[in-house]
Order: structure tokens, then sequence, then C-alpha cells
């Protein structure tokens, strides 16, 4: 399954760099609504929604915006409840919904509305250089393949979707398959592997006495030095 892409047509600063965040959260690609625009917007199956907000309404033209929420579900991002109160009536009258406050439950909430369960459930997961595929249990670095164990695989899965939360080790022992399950001491033998193979071993943090964390501002901040 392929990776899912948001349209960040955010530009107000603050609240693009916390669109970027909440998609890389998720494991979404994001792509600019300039630089999709350039390219004539085709179609794109990968497309889930379009973010825009005030200063992105004043740079569209009005038939441009009108073919783009025919396309795709558009989400307007206000900075305020005033700049969603004085563009209301256009946007709905166009089908456009808003998210404000712009918090990530809500973010996620609205991406969910728009993207059937099980293409979700199969998306390819992109952090940086790191693909992660649930569907068919494949993660690619740089591209290539990586040949992890089930268990390192079911693992890696557990601490990615909890991101910023401490995991223990016995909570990671129940939660794999019966068949997998073996003494919570050979969990720190299999994160080991996980860090060697999937290219996120500085984003994983041991808790000594405890068990394990990826913080999302650590990942992030991974992915971000690796681009460079």
């Amino acid at each position: 399954m392929s990776a899912l892409t948001i349209i960040n047509g955010i530009y107000k600063e603050e609240l693009h760099e916390q669109a970027e965040r909440y998609a890389f959260r998720e494991g979404l690609r994001t792509r600019s609504l300039e630089l999709f625009l350039q390219e004539n917007g085709s179609r794109d199956d990968s497309v889930i929604l379009v973010l825009t907000d005030g200063e992105a309404l004043k740079k569209l033209k009005k038939d441009l915006f009108l073919v783009l929420s025919l396309r795709f579900p558009v989400i307007f991002v206000p900075d305020s409840a005033l700049e969603w109160s004085m563009v209301r009536q256009r946007l709905e009258s166009a089908g456009c919904r808003t998210l404000y406050p712009f918090q990530y439950d809500y973010f996620c909430e609205v991406i969910r509305e728009c993207v059937d369960p099980k293409i979700w459930r199969e998306r390819t997961c992109i952090f940086g250089r790191v693909e992660i595929c649930p569907a068919n249990r494949m993660v690619r670095l740089n591209g290539t393949e990586v040949r992890m164990r089930q268990v390192d695989f079911d693992i890696l899965l557990i601490l990615l979707e909890n991101l910023d939360r401490v995991v223990t080790r016995q909570y990671i022992n129940d939660r794999l398959p019966q068949r997998l399950r073996s003494s919570q001491r050979n969990i720190d033998t299999h994160v080991s592997s996980i860090r060697q193979q999937s290219g996120l071993g500085s984003a994983i943090r041991c808790v000594r006495s405890v068990g394990y964390c990826i913080s999302e501002e650590a990942l992030y901040s991974f992915c971000l030095s690796d681009a460079g």
C-alpha cells in the first residue's frame, strides 16, 4: 500500500509547522500547495485532503478553489474564531470544513473521516528515510527493503503506536503473539536489533529499569537531521 499525502496549503508559519508535525506523527507525507498547483494539481490517489488558511484563500482564485474542493476534501485552518466567522459562508457553500482549534486529536479525527479504514490500516508510514508497511510487514530504508524478524517488526510497531510514552518490557511482551513471547530480558536483544536494522537507532531511548520510548521530538529531529 502506498503512503498517504496531505497537501499543506497553510501559509502562516506556526500553523504550517504544526501541520507538518501532526502529519509526520501519523506517518503521512506532506506536499506544499504551491508545488502541487505548479504540477497542475492532477488527481493523485495518495492525496487525502488539502489544508488551507486565510493567506491561502487570498492567493487562490475562486475557480481554482472550487476545483480543489470538488477533487479533494478541503480543510480550513483559521488562526482565530474571528477569521473563521469572516469566511464561513463562502467555505461552507463550497463544502469546506474547518479545523479550529487546530489540535492533534481533532486533526486525526478529520483525517480518518476522509480515508477508508482499510486503506488507513494498510498505508505505508513514512518517517524520513524509513518506510514501514504493516500490511506486508515490510521496512524499507533509503528505498531498500530491510529483512526484519517478525518479532522485531511487531515491537517496532508497538513503539511507534505509543510515541511519547514509555513502553514497559512487560507491556511489549504481553502484546506479542503467544508464539513469539519470551522472557522480558530478550526484549532488550530485539530492540538492539531494531536499532541496527530500521535506521531509527538514536530515536529509540532506553528508560533504565522500565522499558523503551520513541519521543515524537526525537524522531522528528532525527529524521530532519538525517534528511539534511
